[in-house]
């Protein structure tokens, strides 16, 4: 039986809510666990992804690598605010950054 059908499984014929949320979160968890070997196609063709994407997992993954993902586009723009004229402490409250982080992206930028 696949994964995928283990979830649509306990989604159906569970009635208790609580007792759904348990075992399903107890799936993920095995599953979770299980995932350090496969591949990306594997984790698709086991889940299907629409399941996928629906797992508490996922859902975390995809906010921290966004979070990651929109910090890096910032501290990109710093030497581009920079060579523009604006303070450190311009940029940092443009970009909604911290000072100190605005001042390692320069001494990263010198050392280069």
């Amino acid at each position: 039986m696949k994964t995928g059908s283990i979830f649509y499984k306990a989604r159906q014929e569970i009635v208790d809510e609580a007792v759904k949320k348990q075992i399903i979160e107890l799936i993920e968890t095995i599953v979770w666990y299980k995932l350090p070997q496969m591949t990306r196609q594997e984790i698709a063709a086991m889940f299907g992804l629409s399941e996928l994407k629906q797992t508490r997992a996922y859902q975390e993954i995809k906010e921290e690598v966004k979070e990651e993902v929109k910090e890096e586009v910032l501290l990109e723009a710093v030497p581009r605010l920079l060579a523009l004229g604006l303070t450190v402490k311009q940029v940092a409250e443009a970009l909604n950054l911290s000072v100190k982080q605005v001042q390692q992206v320069v001494i990263e930028q010198t050392s280069d």
